[in-house]
């Protein structure tokens, strides 16, 4: 069972002196969510199978830094709006990981997500489906070093209808979230559309596509402390990777804003880079927690997003 309440702010950008380009504040949009889940699992010696399914609702509503600026915004960003959902999710899995195995390998990873959501007031009008697939496949190489490398591949994929309320972003860097003490976390978490070396949602729309490739190779094996320090070096391992994505948008989407500007529509962005992957117990010594140190540097798609040339990242966990 699976209950989540969250509440996150996000700036939609700033606001501007009546037909001038002087900056008087922020706009600023506040989304509350909540969720309820069963989940039912089949753990075997070989694979991993998932049903989830549950319901869930997401509140919005807009605000003003100054907050006497909102009177003066359009109706529209004066109230607040409701999107209950519900969804459906199922999951496989039969991939290997050896006790010294730098990454998981020999197998394949299925996921999938449907979704029907719909605003209050509106059902008729709003009621919107979606749905987001992933597959991942591994395949080990038997060349020298303490673990075997590997050759990992994944693509993603997400379709909406056009009256969806929240868009499919591509780009940004994926991985996990680490709790440092209670409450507070580092990391961006995971993304579905993640493409290295580009800004989250760079293009956003209905559609959404992605898709990588890495190849995988141990270094350093470790298993020792750092003198009296409450840390534990494990493993290390150099990844080498090709990201690439794109989206695109519905004919008439219900809402303005919810796909990126023409010229980024149906236009591929892509970048290579390479990863040092340091595994390192700190505090807790018998789970160690994956450190991405990496570089990314965009092939495609970098003018019409102002990506950087090239960007230095810090991620935790695996990227796929």
């Amino acid at each position: 069972m699976d209950v989540q309440l969250s509440q996150d702010y996000e700036s939609l950008g700033e606001l501007h002196n009546g037909g001038t380009t002087t900056n008087v504040g922020t706009l600023l949009r506040r989304t509350r969510d909540g969720a309820l889940g069963v989940s039912f699992v089949w753990p075997r010696v070989r694979t991993y199978s998932s049903v989830s399914m549950g319901v869930g609702a997401e509140h919005r509503s807009f605000l003003t830094d100054p907050g006497e600026l909102l009177v003066q915004l359009d109706t529209n960003l004066r109230r607040s709006y409701t999107y209950p959902r519900a969804y459906l999710g199922a999951r496989f899995s039969n991939v290997q990981r050896p006790p010294l195995a730098i990454s998981v390998e020999d197998g394949v990873g299925l996921a999938f997500t449907l979704r029907e959501r719909y605003r209050t007031g509106a059902v008729s009008g709003t009621a919107s489906t979606s749905i987001v697939g992933a597959a991942s496949g591994y395949r080990h190489l038997d060349l020298p070093g303490f673990a075997h490398h590997v050759i990992a591949l994944r693509a993603a994929g997400g379709y909406a209808d056009g009256k969806t309320a929240t868009s499919l972003e591509v780009g940004g860097t994926s991985g996990t979230t680490v709790s440092v003490v209670s409450g507070y976390t580092l990391g961006e978490g995971r993304r579905t559309f993640g493409v290295r070396g580009f800004p989250s949602a760079s293009v956003f729309g209905t559609r959404a596509v992605t898709g990588s490739a890495e190849y995988r190779a141990p270094l350093v094996l470790g298993g020792r402390g750092l003198g009296l320090l409450p840390v534990v070096f494990d493993r290390s391992a150099l990844t080498v990777f090709a990201d690439a994505g794109a989206a695109g948008c519905a004919a008439a989407p219900l809402y303005v804003g919810i796909c990126s500007q023409p010229a980024r529509l149906n236009t591929v962005i892509a970048s290579v880079g390479a990863e040092l992957g340091v595994s390192a117990g700190v505090f807790i010594f018998d789970a160690a927690e994956l450190v991405r140190i990496g570089v990314a540097v965009p092939v495609a798609g970098r003018a019409l997003t102002g990506a950087k040339a090239a960007s230095v990242y810090l991620a935790f966990g695996p990227s796929f």
